[in-house]
């Protein structure tokens, strides 16, 4: 077998739909791709991968096809490119020709292009060898003019001819006498081996040999020879497009037998590739002397293999483009795309078949002169177009014009020509090349766009509405002049305004609810709101949707309901009137609160049900009177008046009355509704129509199961006729496809089709099905009354196989939720599978079902590992019971908690690690699940825990910093005042620390600085702070005292410890402190004022002579007040 690489095709493609279909096709016809979804995407993969083809979509976010294609020509990619654009983007496909494409296709006409795809980049493929093989044999036969010469005409005949086989015996006439060789053979491999035995001469096709050579290929001798042995090694060789050449003698022993019985010395066999796919060999024989081949015989042998190869590629890909021409000429007539050529020489057009029925022309017209070309242009159209291409052909301006053509028949048509003009090379113009589109049917819709725009303009200045137009953000882009003078202003005043500037603030703040509330729900809405004291207005709001579906403005309409307001009223004033009445109907009467609890009963029901209303009184209505199996029915009904707010003319349902007896009430219903619209009671007005009934329904009883059925049917049905026209339909598919019954009838089914090819072919694929006597079944997109598109899943059977004439069933159940939930879902385990967060998956009990891979990246357990346990595998003991109770409570009471939390890896490393966890619940509002996702924030809290560190600790005594003092000093203070505790402040200063500093040098001064620090700690409380000020400075907070012994005794144990010497890199250094020690609350009741005295009691003990403590005094302050005074 062949181990040539596959090959790799590029395609660029924002459209993820489409972009699936292109690997679908192509990977079916054997090639490998790969997609990029933009511009700058594709050209990176381009530079990290070598690419045998690239495809390139035009439409492309931020970067276009045709910007894709210039940045391969300024980077020199060789590699063959094809252009994919739209229906009438022909233009494009001719810069994109400019840049260096080789083809491209319209993708827009039935996704034929699918089916074109393969077979151009066959082609692109099949020229690009050509370019290359042919650019191997010219490098290769410099070196010998007589084998160029031999090649080039090899070359010659096949590039030129219509078939490979057509110049082959002169081509191997030709190489034969170039390279001297006895006898040239072509043999074809049908099977990927040489055969073996006879069958190795009925796969030759071409030989010719030397004059004064016999060949011996039919030598008895080679009967016997194990030819698939022999010759396997050859297989391999050749297959992997390696050549076989050389002396005989140095064959192996049974292949130099093999080749000395046909008289053969030399040898050399060059595979023949066709694309890369393995098709035969060429064959080169010397029967008169040993030689070893050249390098240059051997590339020319490679370089004829090389160009036969191509030729037979060319071939198929000749037949395979005459059949693409084809479907590119169908896909035109399609689009009403024509091309035409205009020789400006010769002043005639010729034209192609679409153009020529575009004109009404018949098809044997071409070619067509330039004068009759002009006299088809309308009159008033023609100096336009004649302009346009005087123009172009004197100045390269773009000719690109829209103008009217009158055909033979009288009919007007519009067209739409676009083209190039092609000039010599002394830019004299020869001819124009372009395209000819049939616009009418664009140019009409414009026209009703037009028409229709001034009907609107119309509507909306004669309505007395309020009708306003808004972009999703409320800035008013349409107002009618009813809806100005309603805001107080002028149409220009309020277009570009957001209409919450233009209504009070509460007011906006309540409408731009409703608005987000249409934009998210897709749906219309009603309410209803005193824009003024007694004026009152109400507003329908309806989202106006794109041909995506997207919602794109608003549209809001408002009418004035003042008067109804005040009808209402007075309405509501004549109830008591009203229940006086009610008592006096012959007629069974009950009025409801919006509950479905008994208000009134009046006498006719008293005397049907046995009950006095005092019985009924504030109980719901199906606690008395409804069986079991009506409760939930009864209940629905009436919850639906109360929701829609709209009365029902007519309604039956059993009451079982005091005795038991069952009773049929026919109901009348009305509803009373408050001033917020909203149903206060619900009057019922009823007669007994039990024995009525009982005689209906006994007539009516079959009919009536039938309808049921159908009605409730959870599928649409329909009944068909022969001819598939619609007979009767259920209440589920007018309900599915928007369409009524009536609507439907005397239609076929062609109305639910997306267009008349799904129809036609459907027919014609269930026909056979349905006359055997089985169902059809197919999924499909079908289309709703108002245009939008939904999938279903259609079953057709016959009623009667036998008599096709009684027509058929068709079941029709719509899918579309069910496909959306499948890609919804597939999105959703990609994004499960990629996300670098982790996540885990419990039930109800905390089991764990499922983690993602991040989950194992950042733990290092395995879903296999972890199944079925409870994240507490993870705990890393820092958090207590009550922490994990805290949590707990918040998740099943909010459905969500988030927050850090230390975890322990599997390694047994500690992390910290930010998460969220929500719960899932079904639909009875029960946990099923919960879904925890986090993430490793050990790294970014470290560093935080560094930084305040640093912030707040002295960096060479690690002892807290001014900064830190303060602040716990402050707190001290605080919780001292609170528990009336008594507090101590020392401030030391060490006494001859300057001397220690100059003599021995700052590095012993930071050593004995080190040292005090620790000295200073060790003489202190385990819960009283030590801290470095600056400099020789350091501080002392001392809590919870009790007696001021302890502070003497800490203050002498200080002074006794600092007094030792200081050993300092070989030296011995002595110093002492002094101590200034203030109280709270006796010396001062803020941290300030308590330092400030401390540093003064210090330098009193400083001026007694030093390694002495003293304790601040009202005289020390007024000594230093003095002092200063002075």
């Amino acid at each position: 077998m062949s181990n040539v690489e596959p090959i790799r095709i590029l395609y660029i493609e924002d459209d993820i739909v489409t972009a699936a279909c292109v690997q679908m096709q192509l990977e079916q016809h054997g090639y490998v791709v790969d997609l990029a979804m933009d511009g700058k995407d594709g050209l990176r993969q381009l530079k990290e991968r070598t690419y045998d083809v690239v495809a390139v979509d035009y439409h492309l976010p931020g970067m276009n096809g045709l910007q894709v294609l210039r940045n391969l020509a300024e980077s020199r990619f060789q590699v063959p490119t094809i252009m994919v654009t739209g229906a009438g983007n022909e233009r494009v496909a001719v810069e994109a020709m400019k840049l260096g494409a080789g083809d491209y296709l319209v993708k827009d006409v039935d996704s034929h292009f699918l089916e074109l795809l393969p077979t151009v980049i066959e082609s692109e493929l099949e020229k690009q060898q050509l370019i290359i093989e042919k650019q191997r044999a010219e490098e290769a036969l410099h070196s010998r003019d007589i084998i160029l010469e031999a090649v080039s005409f090899a070359a010659e005949k096949f590039l030129t001819c219509t078939h490979w086989t057509a110049p082959i015996q002169e081509v191997l006439a030709r190489l034969g006498q170039a390279v001297a060789a006895s006898r040239i053979y072509i043999f074809e491999n049908h099977s990927q081996q040489i055969p073996p035995g006879d069958n190795l001469l009925t796969s030759q096709r071409y030989e010719w040999v030397a004059d004064g050579i016999t060949p011996q290929i039919d030598n008895p001798e080679l009967q016997n020879f194990p030819l698939e042995q022999t010759l396997s090694r050859w297989v391999k060789i050749l297959s992997q497009g390696q050549p076989l050449c050389g002396l005989v003698k140095d064959f192996p022993e049974q292949e130099a037998s093999f080749l000395a019985a046909q008289d053969i010395l030399s040898i050399a066999i060059v595979p023949v590739f066709v694309g890369k796919k393995w098709w035969g060999f060429i064959g080169y024989d010397d029967c008169l002397e040993e030689r070893e081949w050249p390098p240059v015989v051997i590339d020319a042998f490679k370089t004829a293999a090389s160009l036969l190869g191509a030729a037979i590629g060319h071939d198929k890909m000749n037949k395979a483009l005459r059949e693409s021409e084809a479907r590119l000429a169908k896909t035109q007539r399609i689009a009403h795309l024509g091309h035409c050529e205009w020789n400006i020489i010769t002043k005639t057009k010729q034209l192609s078949e679409e153009t020529l029925k575009i004109f009404g022309w018949p098809p044997d017209s071409n070619p067509v002169s330039n004068e009759i070309f002009v006299n088809a242009i309308h009159p008033e159209d023609r100096k336009a177009a004649q302009k346009a291409a005087f123009q172009t052909i004197h100045s390269n301006a773009p000719y690109d014009i829209e103008f009217r053509i009158i055909r033979p028949d009288g009919t007007i048509r519009y067209l739409h020509n676009i083209a190039e003009i092609v000039r010599d090379t002394n830019d004299k113009p020869l001819r124009f090349i372009g395209t000819a589109q049939d616009i009418t049917e664009r140019k009409q819709v414009e026209k009703a766009l037009r028409e229709s725009t001034q009907t609107l303009s119309a509507i909306l200045n004669a309505a007395t509405d309020s009708i306003v137009m808004t972009e999703l953000d409320t800035t008013c882009v349409i107002v009618n002049p009813a809806g100005a003078a309603r805001l107080g202003r002028t149409v220009n005043e309020v277009i570009g305004r957001h209409l919450c500037e233009l209504v009070a603030p509460e007011t906006a703040a309540y409408r731009q609810t409703i608005v987000d509330w249409v934009i998210r729900t897709k749906q219309p809405t009603m309410f209803e709101d005193e824009e003024s004291k007694n004026v009152w207005f109400e507003h329908s709001v309806y989202p106006v949707f794109d041909d995506s579906g997207s919602v794109t403005r608003i549209a809001v309409v408002s009418r004035d309901i003042t008067e109804r307001k005040r009808a209402e009223e007075a309405l509501r004033r004549e109830r008591d009137f009203t229940n006086t009445i009610i008592n006096a109907a012959g007629s069974l009467v009950v009025v409801l609160d919006r509950f479905g609890r008994f208000v009134r009963f009046n006498r006719t029901c008293e005397k049907l049900t046995g009950y006095t209303f005092e019985e009924v009184k504030d109980h719901y209505i199906w606690d008395f009177f409804l069986s079991t199996e009506d409760i939930e029915a009864c209940q629905n009904y009436f919850n639906n008046l109360v929701v829609t707010n709209r009365p029902v003319l007519r309604y039956e349902n059993y009451w079982i009355t005091k005795d038991k007896t069952r009773r049929l009430i026919d109901w009348s219903h009305g509803i009373l509704s408050n001033d917020k619209n909203e149903v206060e009671y619900v009057i019922g007005t009823g007669i007994d129509i039990t024995e009525r009934k009982q005689a209906e329904e006994a007539l009516a009883r079959t009919l009536a199961e039938q309808q049921v059925i159908l009605d409730n049917s959870l599928v649409g049905i329909a009944f068909l006729t022969e001819g598939r026209q619609f007979v009767r339909v259920n209440r589920k598919l007018e309900e599915m496809c928007g369409y009524t019954e009536e609507e439907l009838k005397d239609h076929t089914t062609k109305i639910l089709y997306s267009s008349y090819e799904d129809y036609k072919n459907i027919g014609q694929d269930s026909y056979p099905l349905i006359k055997k006597g089985a169902t059809y079944e197919m999924e499909h997109q079908m289309r709703r009354k108002q245009g939008t598109q939904f999938w279903c899943r259609v079953k057709v059977k016959a009623i009667d196989p036998k008599a096709l004439s009684k027509g058929y069933i068709w079941n029709l159940e719509d899918v579309t939720k069910q496909r959306h939930a499948e890609e919804t879902q597939r999105l959703a385990a990609t994004v499960f599978e990629t996300t670098t967060e982790g996540i885990i998956v419990t039930d109800a009990n905390n089991r764990i079902i499922r983690v993602n891979p991040a989950f194992t990246t950042i733990t290092g357990y395995t879903l296999d590992e972890v199944v079925k346990k409870t994240p507490n595998l993870l705990n890393s003991g820092h958090h207590n019971a009550e922490f994990f109770k805290k949590m707990w409570k918040t998740l099943v009471e909010t459905g969500k908690w988030q927050g850090e939390i230390c975890n322990r890896r599997k390694n047994g490393e500690i992390y910290v690690e930010w998460i969220s966890i929500a719960a899932i619940r079904d639909s009875s509002h029960k946990i099923v699940q919960y879904v925890a996702v986090f993430s490793d924030i050990t790294k970014r809290k470290q560093a935080e825990e560094l930084i305040w560190h640093q912030a707040h600790y002295d960096a060479l005594t690690n002892l807290p910093n001014r900064a830190l003092f303060a602040d716990r000093l402050t707190q001290a203070v605080q919780t001292a005042k609170r528990q009336q505790e008594q507090l101590a402040v020392m401030f030391i200063d060490l006494d001859r620390f300057k001397w220690v500093n100059d003599t021995l040098g700052h590095k012993a001064g930071d050593q004995l600085l080190k040292e005090a620090a620790q000295r200073l700690t060790h003489c202190v409380r385990k819960y009283d702070t030590v801290a470095r000020l600056g400099g020789d400075e350091f501080t002392v907070i001392m809590i919870r005292i009790e007696n001021v012994l302890d502070i003497k005794t800490i203050a002498q144990r200080v002074l006794k410890s600092l007094s030792q010497p200081f050993t300092l890199d070989n030296h011995e250094a002595s110093i002492a402190a002094s101590i200034g020690i203030a109280l709270f609350p006796e010396d001062g009741l803020d941290a300030e004022t308590l330092l400030k005295n401390a540093d003064i009691a210090m330098y009193q003990a400083k001026e007694s002579g030093r390694n002495a403590y003293r304790f601040f005094t009202a005289q020390m302050n007024a000594q230093v007040t003095e002092h200063q005074r002075l």
